[in-house]
């Protein structure tokens, strides 16, 4: 049986569920994005409160108190500490800083008019689809900006933005989406349709290198050599289990692919199998989906 606090959309209508976290504002609960809102989720209640925006109205409102405050389809969020988040608006191309404590919206940077790619002053920055973020310390973020298909760096101490790396405008990537660090590394790993690749945080070493080098500009499902996997058109998130092993989500595949970077292989995760279905090979994923 699921417990209640699972159905959090029981109470706000169908909304998504994009990204989720332990809330550090509040200890025990989970933050997440519900539809176009950030949200907070008590486990021991089994009750869901929105903290800012509205889960079923998209738009943009500005620099606003928190309840009027509206989203569009915002992607993923950094708690900065205890105290603000940092949320990517997606489609209104840019980041807003959240305060807990004063309920209250600002943006942080990237602009909801005009989508571009431009590196200046943080309040001053342009995004083209900004959807995933991490930090790199302390006072430094990186933003995979989608369709500009580079990481932004952030400096906050600086104030400032930079392309960490970027694809060139003739690989035949539509958009780049996940990202994470390699713990213990300063190797930054990231997804793009139907691949994956990795670049060094050093200042003195930012080339891109793909990893999945045999089929770029395909996407779907092929295990085996990292070399010659094949990753879903959206392949979301990315997780490290250690060092050595990450896990990368599948929107439109709905399958966990497991990449080890020892065996250099990538093999999937295939929660459920469809009724009356062969498999035509051992490890074929064919004939298997995962409930969205």
């Amino acid at each position: 049986m699921v417990p209640n606090w699972l159905d959090v959309t029981a109470n706000f209508g169908p909304s998504e569920v994009r990204h989720m976290a332990w809330d550090a504002y509040i200890p025990g609960n989970i933050l997440m994005i519900l539809g176009n809102a950030l949200a907070t989720v008590n486990l021991a209640t089994n009750t869901t409160s929105i903290i800012a925006g509205n889960p079923s109205v998209s738009g943009f409102s500005g620099d606003q108190r928190t309840g009027m405050a509206r989203f569009d389809t915002p992607y993923s969020f950094h708690q900065v500490n205890s105290t603000y988040v940092i949320l990517i608006d997606t489609l209104n191309h840019c980041l807003v800083l959240i305060s807990r404590e004063t309920n209250t919206t600002t943006i942080f940077t990237g602009n909801p008019i005009f989508s571009g790619h431009k590196n200046k002053a943080l309040p001053s920055s342009n995004y083209n689809t900004p959807l995933k973020i991490v930090a790199l310390s302390n006072v430094t973020l990186a933003v995979t900006d989608g369709f500009n298909k580079c990481i932004r760096k952030l400096d906050l101490k600086n104030s400032r933005t930079s392309d960490l790396a970027c694809l060139g405008v003739d690989d035949s990537v539509a958009i780049i989406v996940g990202i994470a660090v390699r713990p213990g590394t300063t190797e930054i790993y990231f997804s793009f349709m139907g691949g994956i690749g990795m670049v060094n945080s050093n200042e003195n070493t930012q080339d891109v290198v793909i990893l999945t080098t045999e089929n770029i500009g395909r996407n779907g499902l092929v295990d085996g050599t990292i070399s010659n996997a094949v990753f879903d058109q959206l392949p979301e998130t990315i997780l490290f289990l250690d060092g050595n092993t990450m896990l990368i989500t599948g929107r439109t595949t709905m399958t966990i692919r497991v990449v080890s970077l020892i065996t250099e292989r990538v093999s999937s995760i295939c929660a459920v199998q469809q009724e009356n279905a062969t498999r035509s090979s051992p490890g074929n994923i064919e004939t298997c989906y995962i409930h969205a």
